[in-house]
């Protein structure tokens, strides 16, 4: 990822998780199933657990093991719930060279485990079903949880794996950058005095992440220049900060965020929380000993290549292009459904979602250029009238909504 860093394009990470065969009731060659190419595979193995297959497709090793392989991996890519703890996928070193090469793939079949945040593992055992995943146990078992960052006068430096954890709570003022930046390198010791200032700030944190090492966070948040200074309240990205770069200055728009963050906190603290009662059946009513928060049935379509178009074509549909994977989209997933009850009386305003894993889907996908995940358009009566890459909390979504739609609505 060095270089300028001008613009890059985020590459859409797609676990062919479906077998066409099941689609379209014929077969389909061996080689093709679950198949990787670089920007896939790169994307995937820093997202989830991985097994990856590198193989030829003359080699007669990879014929004999394919069957096996190809059968786990429909196992383990189409499970639903709960999901997999790890996914299968193959990479074809005659049109993958380069990458093969990289990761040391010169005997057919190698078969790697990709963890993130874990050194690469070398399957050396048997090319059975039982033995592959007597390994798949040991290795997913050892995955190590996230260890939370300790910051250095303040200031924290996060990685993927610790990243989303740490953001998910609180107001949180964070650095993407790459080592080799100029204006990275000058900004370095104001950064590092503005997390000495705000050091015991109980819900506040100044961070940074370093672009060079952890692409997929900074590419999920479309980090496209150095240094890019992002602000995050309880896991949300609110803005992008364009202002001046001394300590003066980036002291005092933090201290007028953390204000404002304390009103919110304020506010939705006083907010009543809808509950309902715990109550065995067959018994009359009790005091209220414990309750639950009440979750209404979720309202979202499920739109696949074959009914899309028909749904978009009339009112208005929001729409989410996301994977099963994807922990952006796993925390997404309660604020799209409480959206898909914010409009009662307006039956044309749809909001549904789109599972880019699925075979079926893959060319759906590519067409409305989905290159990361969540990805969330806007259709009005079959067009595409806008993208979202706003603060995903409810409200804000809701908002944009009303706001692109006002003649419908």
């Amino acid at each position: 990822m060095a270089g300028l860093w001008c613009k890059f394009a985020l590459r859409a990470v797609v676990v062919f998780s479906l077998v066409l065969s099941l689609v379209l009731g014929q077969s389909l060659d061996d080689e093709y199933k679950h198949l990787y190419d670089r920007h896939m595979f790169e994307e995937a193995i820093e997202a989830a657990p991985h097994f990856i297959m590198f193989f030829a497709p003359w080699c007669g090793h990879c014929k004999r093991a394919m069957p096996v392989f190809d059968e786990l991996a429909d196992k383990y890519n189409l499970q639903q719930s709960p999901r997999p703890p790890l996914y299968l996928a193959k990479v074809d070193c005659t049109s993958e060279i380069a990458l093969c090469d990289e990761h040391g793939a010169t005997g057919y079949p190698t078969f790697k485990m990709y963890r993130p945040g874990q050194e690469v593992d070398r399957y050396k055992g048997e090319r059975t079903a039982k033995a592959f995943e007597d390994y798949f146990t040991q290795m997913t078992s050892e995955v190590a949880k996230p260890v939370p960052p300790e910051p250095k006068h303040g200031l924290y430096s996060l990685e993927a794996a610790n990243f989303q954890d740490h953001v998910a709570k609180g107001l949180h003022f964070i650095k993407f950058y790459a080592p080799w930046c100029g204006h990275c390198k000058r900004l370095a010791p104001t950064w590092e005095e503005l997390a000495t200032t705000f050091e015991h700030e109980e819900h506040l944190t100044i961070a940074k992440v370093d672009c060079t090492l952890f692409n997929s966070v900074c590419q999920d948040y479309d980090v496209k220049g150095y240094p890019t200074l992002l602000l995050f309240r309880d896991g949300d990205k609110l803005e992008r900060y364009s202002g001046g770069r001394s300590h003066a200055e980036l002291k005092t728009y933090v201290s007028s965020k953390l204000e404002e963050s304390n009103l919110f906190w304020e506010k939705e603290a006083l907010k009543p929380k809808e509950t309902v009662k715990i109550q065995k059946s067959g018994e009359g009513p009790k005091e209220p000993k414990g309750e639950m928060p009440a979750e209404p049935e979720s309202k979202v379509q499920a739109l696949d290549s074959d009914t899309f178009q028909t749904e978009i074509s009339k009112g208005i549909t929001f729409v989410k292009f996301y994977a099963p994977w994807c922990g952006h989209c796993k925390r997404l997933a309660p604020t799209w459904d409480a959206l898909s009850h914010k409009f009662p009386d307006q039956p044309h305003v749809k909001i549904a979602k789109v599972d880019c894993t699925m075979a079926e889907n893959k060319e759906l996908c590519q067409d409305q250029k989905v290159t990361g995940y969540p990805t969330l358009i806007l259709f009005k009566n079959g067009g595409r009238i806008a993208d979202y890459n706003g603060a995903r909390t409810l409200e804000s979504l809701h908002s944009f909504v009303v706001e692109k739609t006002h003649d419908e609505l």
